[in-house]
């Protein structure tokens, strides 16, 4: 398994998906710190910002509710490929 550079989690687009495996909030990260990363979620209508979290930079790496994309593009795309009968 190849080994994840904090530094280039910037500008990744993440999914947290529910306890069905279903997306319930999408975000973009947009800092890393060598304990914690910044996310800023984005709404699922138009992609505007809706709000900012905190959370351990463990969690985002090892938490396999989350779904990490190279980019918010792709993590759009896999989103549209999924449908919204993902959304929870």
């Amino acid at each position: 398994m190849t080994e994840i550079k904090p530094s280039s989690l910037i500008g990744s687009g993440a999914h947290w998906l529910n306890e069905d495996g279903r997306i319930e909030n999408q975000c973009e990260i947009i800092r890393v710190s060598d304990a914690a990363v910044t996310l800023q979620y984005l709404s699922f209508l138009d992609g505007r910002p809706n709000g900012r979290k905190s959370i351990p930079l463990d969690d985002i790496l090892t938490n396999r509710r989350w779904v990490v994309y190279d980019s918010v593009e792709e993590m759009n795309a896999a989103f549209e490929r999924q449908g919204w009968e993902v959304y929870a």
